[in-house]
């Protein structure tokens, strides 16, 4: 009988080691101890890189970095590209040794490189990028690569549309996603005088051409609509209906002070949802605050909307949240008030914003250690109902250690594995590169509250599922409960996140306890794998071994 008790308290022991390991700890298999360090332009002394976007293909867990690219010995500019495997190492077969420098014409206006990127579902890559002019034009210029990283010749003029616009002055953000049925939207600031600025939307086909059915002009000036604001974009996401959030900054009309985060929301044909805020429109302000800067927001499962960016004080910037209802309403559920200052102590502010598959929200950008001095890469964790998540990094926060040279996080992205990947300048030898890191995000992964856990000498109660054998053969036993009717899926990857067999997908399953048996590929081979249960609310993960 005492044996049999210790084989199920070590059973349970290796299981809560995988399930409850801290997460804002850094991901030591990514790259070189966590961290990648790549120089798209490494080909001559004095050539380096700014990173402004990032984008994880979800079907092979490829991670794409875009922003500048700077040759020292042409002197020139580049639209640059990056692309990882899921490992953090270069892939190889993209471009040239994982890197793409282009630039489609020879251009005399100013350019700030890619501002945004995505990944259509054939694995292709849609870039955004800008060039200002000295006749108060600008050009957004929209690419698309094959797989490979080679010029996608079927898109727009020889794989590029351009799009001219007036406008005296173009920031470095811009916004382009993907809709389901492959058309393209864009979404950039115009500014122009007297501090006025407008956000522009646009929507193109597959193809590249304009799409007139999009505000029967093929694009939406949102100034058309909000007359009285003043605006400036910072991000785009889509609905899963097929209407499109677009988020930045807002305050009155002719005026440069943004005191305001801003969020609008067009219908599938280019015009504001009138049901959505007031005419389409949310404006939130928060009080005590000299400016406001709304930097990202991202979609909830549930279709909430979470907001993030900086609140400016007379102390400094503070990070700054707020969350909304699908109707534009703020959620009250969200720290009481739908909104959430961090304290003076956490002085910094949010460039990106993502939210996990359990509901917490992650946010990146920077942390000011040593008020006035020191600048450090930081990400953020806040629970669901709107507090610092003290069960990630050190009380909600990850700070990069104060010997790498990574003072802020431009853009972030959860991966295949529902990790956290940070991207942003990183320093090296005096030069800036892509900077890529990754935290282990510890997932709530419980699969039911009352689970059963069964193995061949025991019976207990436990809240986490059981395989076993565990070292595998070439099949195994899995038992878990479900506490309500769900669909569930069954799939097997590798430690670096690719998948690599599934079992069951989306098959619908009463309340109750199930034990199955998996047979594994016979060719299989042998190390670490990381077996994952899914509903549609909950997420298990074990760590299985093949012999």
């Amino acid at each position: 009988m005492k044996k049999k008790i210790l084989l199920l308290f070590a059973a349970l022991i290796i299981v809560a080691n995988i399930l409850h390991a801290q997460g804002g700890k850094l991901d030591s298999s990514f790259a070189t101890n966590g961290y990648a360090k790549v120089n798209p332009e490494d080909f001559y002394t004095g050539s380096f890189g700014l990173v402004r976007a990032m984008a994880v293909n979800k079907n092979n867990g490829r991670i794409v970095m875009a922003g500048e690219g700077y040759d020292g010995l042409m002197d020139k500019e580049y639209q640059a590209m990056v692309q990882l495997k899921a490992t953090g190492t270069l892939d190889t077969k993209f471009s040239i040794n994982g890197k793409l420098n282009y630039q489609p014409y020879s251009d005399p206006g100013f350019f700030s490189g890619i501002q945004s990127v995505a990944v259509q579902p054939d694995g292709k890559t849609v870039t955004m990028a800008s060039y200002n002019y000295s006749d108060d034009t600008a050009k957004i210029v929209v690419s698309r690569f094959n797989k490979d990283g080679t010029i996608d010749g079927t898109f727009g003029s020889y794989g590029s549309v351009y799009i001219v616009y007036y406008s005296t002055n173009i920031n470095d953000k811009g916004g382009i996603a993907i809709q389901k049925d492959g058309r393209i939207v864009v979404a950039a600031t115009k500014y122009g005088s007297s501090g006025y600025s407008s956000i522009i939307v646009w929507r193109l086909y597959d193809n590249g051409s304009s799409d007139g059915t999009f505000n029967s002009l093929g694009y939406t000036d949102l100034n058309t609509f909000f007359p009285d604001w003043s605006i400036t974009f910072s991000k785009m996401v889509l609905q899963k209906n097929g209407e499109i959030l677009v988020a930045g900054s807002g305050g009155a009309s002719g005026s440069f002070k943004l005191k305001y985060f801003f969020v609008a929301r067009l219908q599938t044909n280019g015009v504001p949802d009138p049901v959505f805020g007031i005419s389409g429109l949310v404006t939130e302000l928060f009080g005590g605050g000299t400016g406001v800067a709304c930097n990202s927001i991202a979609l909830q499962k549930d279709g909430k909307i979470v907001a993030a960016g900086l609140n400016n004080t007379n102390t400094g910037n503070k990070f700054a949240f707020m969350r909304f209802n699908t109707d534009g309403g703020l959620d009250m559920g969200f720290n009481g008030t739908g909104k959430l200052l961090l304290p003076a102590s956490y002085y910094g502010y949010a460039n990106d914003v993502a939210v996990q598959d359990d509901g917490k929200i992650v946010a990146a950008g920077y942390q000011q250690v040593a008020y006035g001095f020191h600048n450090y890469a930081t990400v953020v964790r806040i629970t669901k109902n709107g507090n610092l998540d003290k069960s990630f990094g050190t009380n909600g926060v990850a700070t990069v250690d104060s010997t790498v040279s990574l003072s802020s996080y431009r853009c972030m992205a959860i991966d295949t594995s529902g990790n956290i990947i940070c991207a942003g300048p990183y320093n090296l030898a005096g030069y800036y590169v892509f900077g890529a890191v990754r935290y282990l995000s510890n997932l709530s992964l419980d699969i039911a509250k009352d689970a059963v856990v069964y193995n061949k000498n025991a019976v207990a109660e436990t809240p986490v599922p059981l395989i076993y054998p565990n070292p595998i053969q070439s099949n195994a036993t899995l038992t878990y409960t479900l506490d309500a009717d769900e669909k569930i899926s069954i799939a097997l990857y590798s430690i670096n996140g690719r998948l690599v067999q599934t079992f069951q997908a989306s098959i619908s399953k009463n309340k109750g306890t199930y034990k199955e048996q998996l047979n594994f590929q016979p060719s299989l081979p042998a190390g670490n794998y990381i077996l994952t249960i899914t509903t549609s609310t909950k997420k298990a993960s074990i760590k299985i071994l093949k012999q």
